[in-house]
């Protein structure tokens, strides 16, 4: 892992990664501050869009409320994944973005929450 080069990255350890975002998911908090799996500093973030109509469902017991995308992110490290087509939490409700220009680039879905 190499910090602050300018380039975004595929977290390095992807199993422990998944540990902390998916743990933040049934948290249901959008932040983890301090503890970025990989670099071990960083604050990892989650930030949503809804694209489309909104829509209420119950899925593994969460309810969800639109079809979207979302950015799991660490701007100390820069690792981060980006999910297409995902569904989106009610929880995350108030932190889902409006920008639906197609972009994946967790700079632009951190401006848009104030990150």
């Amino acid at each position: 892992m190499t910090l602050d080069n300018g380039t975004w990255n595929w977290p390095d350890d992807h199993a422990a990664w998944r540990r902390v975002c998916n743990a933040m998911h049934e948290e249901q908090t959008v932040t983890h501050e301090g503890g970025c799996p990989i670099c071990g500093t960083g604050t990892l973030q989650l930030a949503f869009t809804i694209d489309g109509p909104e829509r209420r469902w119950v899925e593994r017991g969460v309810t969800m409320c639109g079809t979207g995308r979302y950015w799991e992110w660490c701007e100390q490290c820069r690792s981060y994944e980006y999910y297409c087509r995902s569904s989106v939490p009610e929880w995350a409700r108030a932190h889902v973005v409006t920008e639906n220009e197609g972009w994946r680039d967790p700079r632009q879905a951190a401006r848009l929450i104030g990150a």
